[in-house]
This record gives C-alpha cells, structure tokens and sequence, in this order.
C-alpha cells in the first residue's frame, strides 16, 4: 500500500481553495507536475482531499469501489436543496433511486411532448437571422423545457414561469457563494442568503403546483384555482403525476425537494454547455461533410455527441468522501477524506484514449474497441449514475439531429477563443461564443 503523493498541510493555512476556485486546470496541472502522479493529496475546503485524475483510478471510485464512498456534497447543497437523491447514501439512497429512476427510463411515454416543445422553438430560429450567444440561448431554452416537464407550466413565457426562472437562476448562485447566511447593514444581502430566499420561495410555487395536480388527479378542482391558472395541467402523464404514484417515504417532502432540484439551473447550465461544445466542435468548414454525415446517421451523431462530453464534460468531476478506510489505486484512503475525481482530466488520459485532445468520433467505433459510453463519466458511473442521464442524451440526440438538419453555422470573432473554457461551476467558454446560423435551402 503505497504512501498518498502531496500534503493536505496545517487546518486552514494549508488550504488550497483559492488556487483551486481560480485556475482548477492550472491548479491540477501544476499538482500533478509537482508529485508526478494523477492521484495526489491537498486540502481543499479545509478537508483533507485527494484529486484522482487518472480514467483507471476514477472507474475504481465509481464502479468497483463505490459503496466505500459517499456523496461529498451535503456539507455544500444540502440548506440550498433539502433532502433529495443527491445526499442520501446506502439504503435510503437506493430506496429513492427506486422510486425515482421509473420515471427516467421510460422516454417513449414523453416523446411527443418533447418533439412539440422543441419543435415551436425551431419555428423561430434563428430569431431573425441574427448573432446568437449559444450558450445564454440553449440554457433559456432548457429551463423553460425544465418548467414544463417538471412542473406541468403550458405557457413558458408567462409572468409567472419567467419568475420561477429568476428564482432559479439566484438560487443557483448560492451553491457558488459562500455559505454565510448574513444581512450587512447597508450592503444589502449575501449570495447565499439571497438563495435561501429564493429557495422557499420556489417551494411555494412547488406545493402549489403539487396540489393542483392532486385535484387533477382526482378531478375536483378546488374552487380557489382557476382553469386558466398556469399551474393547471390537464395532462396525466406528466411528472408530477408519476411523482404522486411514487411509494415515498414522505411523498409531499419528497416531491418537493426533487422538483427543487429538477428545476434548478443545475440542468440548464450543463445541457448548454453540452451543445455548445457539439456548436463550436461542428462549427469548422473541414467538418462540413462530418455535419452532412451526421444529420442522416444516428449512430454517427451518437459518436460526435460522446466526443464531445469526453473532451468537454459540462462538470469538472464529483466529489466522494470516504465511509472507511479504503485504496484506490494502490493508495490508502483514510476514513473521511474527500475525494474528487476529475472527469475532464480522466477523459483526456492517453492510456485509454489514443491522442486524447484530438476530435475523434470514430475511437468510438464498435471494432473491437476497448472504450464505450461507460468509458465517460459525464454524468458519474456506477450504482449512482444520474437517473436523467438517458433522457439528457435523448434530448441531445433529437436538438443536435434538428439543427444538423435544418442549419449551417459559423463562428463570428476568433474562433481560437472558443476552446479557451471556464471549468467551474459548468465548462463553458471563456469568452461566451456569438454564432451566426443560415437555414438550409
């Protein structure tokens, strides 16, 4: 068992978090010169924590080592979110997985609704012919698909649906704010306090959505809610619907925490930063055959779109703590540590994938290749895997199809800039892209 390369250093003035929040790239790289390993030990939120950034070391954490290891995240999200999927662990995690993961899997039953709701939106785009900024436009178009599937809303660009998209959008500055929950005279509220706020007021439109689709399902409408209210659904297969179906320990907390987390700009953000790397990576006159290709095969379009995830995945990594003494790799891992393995660095190592920074759809052809779609870790692996993660590339599929189909496209300004990318809190360009887009004739 050998010796964890690095120091996590003294409580508080060994910190790293700084270094880490301002460059993670520059940060990790720099680590990893310095102890010449992929897994390397430091103090980050003042808790000792190894970064592993190497794809065999970040398989073992997800796969083979997973029960040794805990979600990291409820010391950060749990005040902004509540109960839900993502802080459970063991038993309790596995108990709303089940009661969740039905809902995800069945994409056929939402269909339809998904080819609607995409479908107005391509009416009109590109609005006017006009410079689009892919990814503010991508990540308005997901929050409003996120208020109609989650929340049942008819009319996206109601007053009332643009308010919860506000409420959303200050809610998610919290989790990148500083925890502090503190009203300075004079200088107005904290992030997180402002979070809080918003937070509670979300819940208020949940519940209020909840009980409507309780008087749906049972046909008697309380008299205080209008028809025409937007909260009113007549659809019965939608997701709160299911929801209410769901064998909940506590269904109305339940509920209501996971669509909190449903409608955050969680989603949004990472969806755009999806298709805006699919956008700026097709964007290239040498890959004008490639887009052709692609718009009549499904299976091509599948290889670009894990290209994409594996050279810009929309999260950095995960975070893990360790519920036991443990190895990963051939290191100990005390009991407590955290753990972040690093998904953009595991996706670029070149013992798995063969000149990794290059654009290559076809590594991920079927010919007698080692890697696959579990060889990625957008959206974790394992036991734990994101329940959405299926329709999230179904949608990708059906958005990245229409646009190859009906759309040519280039980049206006420096086309250098667009793989200059912010990690945190989503991979995104540093300088947010301007697109022009022509219809196909």
């Amino acid at each position: 068992m050998s010796q964890l390369p690095g120091s996590c250093g003294y409580p508080i003035f060994g910190d790293k978090s700084v270094e880490f929040y301002r460059d993670p790239e520059l940060f990790i790289t720099t680590k990893i010169s310095e102890t010449s390993s992929k897994v390397f030990l430091t103090r980050l939120v003042n808790t000792p924590t190894i970064f592993v950034c190497s794809h065999q070391e970040t398989t073992e954490i997800l796969y083979e080592k997973s029960r040794d290891f805990d979600h990291g995240y409820r010391e950060f999200l749990y005040n902004s979110y509540g109960d839900n999927l993502l802080f459970e662990n063991g038993e309790a995690a596995k108990l709303l997985r089940n009661c969740l993961t039905p809902i995800f899997t069945n994409i056929t039953q939402y269909e339809s609704s998904i080819e609607e709701f995409f479908g107005k939106f391509f009416e009109n785009f590109p609005p006017n012919g006009e410079l689009v900024n892919v990814y503010e436009e991508f990540k308005s178009l997901m929050t409003k698909f996120c208020l109609k599937f989650f929340l049942g809303f008819s009319d996206t660009s109601s007053e009332r649906s643009k308010s919860i998209s506000e409420l959303a959008t200050l809610h998610w500055h919290g989790i990148i704010s500083l925890p502090v929950s503190v009203k300075i005279p004079f200088a107005g509220q904290s992030g997180w306090s402002k979070a809080i706020e918003a937070k509670e007021k979300l819940l208020i439109h949940i519940r209020k959505m909840i009980a409507a689709e309780k008087n749906n399902s049972s046909s008697k409408l309380d008299a205080s809610v209008s028809k025409n209210d937007a909260y009113v659904n007549p659809n019965k297969s939608n997701v709160i619907q299911q929801m209410l179906q769901a064998p909940f320990m506590n269904r109305d907390k339940n509920m209501e925490q996971h669509i909190l987390l449903f409608i955050s700009s969680l989603i949004p953000k990472a969806f755009s930063s999806i298709i805006t790397s699919f956008i700026l990576e097709m964007a290239a006159k040498e890959r004008a055959n490639l887009r052709e290709s692609a718009a009549l095969d499904s299976q091509l379009l599948s290889r670009i779109l894990l290209e994409v995830q594996r050279l810009w995945p929309p999260f950095l990594g995960g975070r893990r703590i360790a519920n036991k003494d443990t190895t990963i790799g051939g290191y100990k891992i005390p009991k407590g540590y955290a753990v972040i393995y690093v998904s953009y660095f595991a996706h670029r190592d070149k013992n798995v994938f063969k000149n990794p920074d290059e654009f290559n759809p076809d590594r991920w052809l079927n010919q007698g290749n080692t890697i696959s779609a579990n060889s990625i870790f957008t959206f974790g692996g394992g036991e734990r895997v994101c329940i959405g993660h299926r329709l999230i590339q179904y949608i990708l599929q059906r958005l990245t199809k229409t646009l190859l189909e009906k759309f040519t496209w280039e980049i206006d300004g420096d086309v250098n800039n667009t793989k200059k990318y912010k990690l945190l809190p989503v991979a995104r360009p540093t300088e947010l892209p301007c697109v022009r887009f022509h219809n196909k004739i």
